[in-house]
């Protein structure tokens, strides 16, 4: 994480290994803990599987242990293991997103709420 300074004031940058190494390609697992995706590697030019898991607050050592599980794994019906990381953006970018996230909810539900009132003006003038 850098922090520099801009026009209205310090800012902090988010540097994403995820984001610097790989393109998403498609989402191609949902579960309670985080998503798998199909990527493609920027720079090798290779498909990989990650799985993007949420550390919650509070004990996570059975997700940690399950990593170094996976890191001595040799199967030959078990794809290989790569590697991990673990990053957290700062918690700024968090507030920011729920932020977003309820002014999508918020719009959606004002042009719902828009276009009911407009088919009960429309039902009771026919």
């Amino acid at each position: 994480m850098m922090t520099s300074t801009g026009s209205t004031g310090p800012t902090t940058q988010f540097l994403s290994r995820f984001a610097e190494e790989y393109q998403d390609v498609k989402v191609i697992g949902k579960g309670r803990d985080g998503q798998a995706f199909e990527v493609l590697s920027k720079l090798a030019k290779k498909k990989y599987a990650v799985e993007r898991i949420e550390l919650r607050d509070g004990p996570n050592e059975d997700k940690l242990r399950e990593v170094r599980a996976l890191a001595h794994f040799d199967h030959p019906h078990v794809v290989r293991y790569s590697g991990s990381w673990i990053e957290q953006p700062p918690s700024i970018w968090q507030v920011k997103l729920l932020i977003i996230q309820s002014a999508i909810s918020l719009a959606l539900y004002a042009v719902q709420g828009e276009r009911s009132r407009l088919l009960q003006v429309r039902s009771r003038g026919s």
